[in-house]
């Protein structure tokens, strides 16, 4: 139940949601791991299957805009996904066995089906009822992927990876039209890039890795809600983003008893093409939504020698994450904040012949105040 309100002292909810769902579903994977060429090699080879059925009784009310308006949704979804996938890893005896190649792909086939049958009830009781709409849509991919790994030293690599994704298609729910449920939506596709490295300094009392990457996605499903009914969206694939980045993870122990680490990701993600039913390029409509700017974490613990009542130690920790756009609706943003966290423990408490272990931790000990949600409706 989700009554989309303006206020406590505003007027009524503009929207009312109530989502009553059953789902079933059914999951099976199978992994063969392994080794071939005398060790040289290690590989993973598997198959995946997915069944899922679901359906639901939606209803919407929208007491303001459309004077009582209730439109009540019966749809139910059946989807089948079946994969296959392996991936090796070869190490030569040349370069004195610091290269190691790496190549895997994943082949999927996603099955979707879908009904839809929507009610009408105007705000003077009359009922009108919408066609049933069924739709039906199978989906294939292969997706490969390949990294180069190189061993400068003992303990410091850097690696080259590119690899691909896919999101199946699909249908909306809440489309506008039946016309537009039984087209459904295509997949949407991924192309990733990363160049990192991995490090261990001063006797593994420090430890650096970083990495590069950029994200091309194409084929993007973008929901574009119907500006005559606020309750509906339609899905396309009418999307081109450019993701890119860099992420740092630093871990440090100066002395035996004490542990540092550091985790920061810088993320600039922007569409380069949203068209709309017009083949206008619309993308300063619409924000790219869910991803920080910069989100950095600090941790540092400590553990005490052991007593006869047990170990004692501690740890705090402050998070960053900067301010971002919340929904693909201009304006709807929720602000940067930092969090602080803290927990104390006492471990190998003497129990019976056993251990036990006792912590206490707290969230947000400043009581920082924060968004993790925000839409807009016009």
């Amino acid at each position: 139940y989700m009554p989309y309100h303006p206020g406590l002292l505003a007027p009524p909810p503009f929207l009312i949601n109530i989502v009553d769902m059953d789902q079933d579903q059914v999951t099976q994977e199978f992994q063969l791991i392994g080794t071939a060429f005398e060790s040289r090699m290690e590989y993973v080879a598997g198959a995946y299957y997915f069944d899922e059925s679901a359906a639901s009784h939606d209803t919407n009310v929208l007491p303001l805009t459309a004077g009582g308006m209730r439109i009540d949704r019966h749809p139910t979804a059946d989807n089948g996904a079946f994969a296959v996938y392996g991936q090796a890893t070869y190490t030569p005896s040349a370069f004195s066995e610091r290269l190691h190649l790496t190549g895997g792909g994943r082949w999927s086939q996603d099955e979707r089906e879908a009904t839809k049958q929507d009610t009408t009830t105007l705000a003077n009781g009359m009922v009108v009822p919408a066609p049933r709409g069924t739709a039906d849509r199978t989906f294939t991919d292969f997706s490969p992927s390949a990294a180069v790994v190189y061993d400068i030293t003992d303990d410091l690599s850097v690696y080259a990876k590119v690899a691909t994704g896919y999101q199946t298609g699909g249908f909306n729910l809440t489309a506008s039209t039946m016309a537009r449920f039984a087209e459904g939506f295509g997949p949407e596709y991924a192309d990733s890039y990363e160049l990192g490295l991995k490090s261990i300094w001063f006797d593994n009392r420090l430890r650096l890795n970083a990495a590069l990457f950029t994200t091309e996605r194409t084929d993007m499903q973008v929901s574009v809600p119907d500006p005559n009914n606020l309750s509906v969206t339609d899905m396309f694939n009418a999307g081109k983003a450019t993701i890119n980045g860099f992420e740092l993870d630093v871990a440090a122990r100066p002395v035996p008893a004490l542990d540092l680490s550091l985790a920061y990701a810088w993320t600039e993600a922007r569409f380069d093409r949203i068209t709309n039913s017009l083949g206008q390029n619309v993308k300063d409509l619409y924000a790219y939504d869910q991803v920080p700017r910069h989100k950095a974490s600090v941790t540092a613990g400590y553990e005490w020698p052991g007593t006869r009542l047990g170990v004692p130690s501690a740890s705090v920790t402050y998070s960053y994450q900067s301010k971002m756009d919340a929904s693909p609706s201009i304006g709807a943003v929720i602000g940067s904040y930092g969090l602080l966290d803290a927990r104390v423990g006492l471990a190998e408490i003497p129990v019976a012949g056993g251990n036990l272990r006792f912590s206490l931790w707290g969230r947000n000990l400043t009581d920082e105040e924060y968004q993790i949600f925000h839409f807009i409706y016009v």
